[in-house]
């Protein structure tokens, strides 16, 4: 955060912004908040400090780790139901690239710094992810690529998604309900300004696992969709057409496909792509139609 900037901090209980005393002298983008907490980082050292009277309550350096000059936090990852901090550690020359990943996890409770037990799969699946956002439940974490538990493993791989930005949030009772996203009509809008799309977009793991698997050709079951109500139906049906490059006359079925890069970096649309289903593809198709039609007649 620059200095000059006001700062604020959204409170979920009353449902709205205030400003904040608390000075944020933490670096640019290496930060995060849960419980009530700041957790960010000066060099090699996590600093936790309390919101609401911007006092440190703890710190930890892990410089100890690794004899290295230069080894620093470069980034910081925490769920607010654990009381756990996943810690992003590396070598970094003057602000390049940081080498040498590893990742510890610090426990609040205990004091204790260890290396993650799932390092190795944890650097493969989200190394140079550095967009995230949590779910509604604050249990996932959503990166470019893929889904992290509260128990770092890797819920499952997803798609790139590809928008402009976050634009907002649809919060109620304190809860986040949906993501306001910005997507475009067509992906040549994206070369120049205006023609952005509003799309709410809901981060769910269990839908974005689905549309993964309709993509990977992998066939759903009807316990998968049992969970989904009429408006995620509706997207996983189409999706099974969008990832044949489907040109669709529907506006926002055609804004909401292109928030992933498989459909928004696409051009030459098709405008029938029937003979394009593979077996798998029918399979689904057929399964969501049978569930849809159930869910209307209850």
């Amino acid at each position: 955060m620059q200095s000059g900037r006001d700062r604020y901090i959204f409170d979920f209980k009353k449902e709205n912004l205030t400003t904040s005393s608390v000075s944020f002298d933490e670096p640019d983008d290496n930060f995060s908040i849960a419980n009530n907490k700041l957790y960010y980082s000066k060099y090699a050292s996590l600093y936790i400090k309390n919101l609401d009277n911007g006092i440190i309550i703890d710190s930890v350096n892990i410089s100890t780790i690794k004899d290295k000059e230069f080894y620093c936090i470069s980034r910081i990852l925490n769920f607010p139901n654990t009381n756990d901090v996943l810690i992003e550690t590396g070598n970094t020359y003057y602000g390049d690239e940081v080498t040498d990943v590893q990742y510890f996890v610090y426990n609040e409770v205990d004091k204790t710094l260890n290396l993650a037990k799932d390092n190795d799969f944890i650097k493969k699946n989200i190394e140079h992810q550095w967009m995230e956002f949590y779910d509604m439940t604050e249990k996932y974490i959503f990166f470019q690529e893929c889904i992290m538990d509260s128990t770092r493993d890797i819920f499952s791989k997803k798609l790139y998604l590809n928008y402009d930005g976050i634009c907002g949030l649809v919060i109620a009772k304190g809860e986040i309900k949906q993501l306001i996203l910005y997507s475009r009509l067509d992906p040549e809008d994206s070369k120049k300004e205006g023609n952005a799309v509003l799309i709410p977009f809901i981060p769910d793991p269990y839908k974005e696992k689905a549309i993964y698997e309709i993509y990977e050709n992998i066939e759903l079951t009807a316990q998968d969709l049992q969970r989904f109500d009429a408006f995620d139906l509706r997207l996983l049906r189409n999706m099974i057409f969008a990832k044949h490059n489907c040109a669709f006359k529907d506006k926002f079925l055609q804004a909401y496909f292109n928030l992933y890069s498989f459909y928004g970096y696409q051009t030459n649309r098709l405008t029938d792509v029937n003979k394009l289903l593979t077996l798998t593809d029918k399979k689904n198709l057929t399964l969501i139609q049978q569930v849809e039609n159930k869910n209307r007649k209850q």
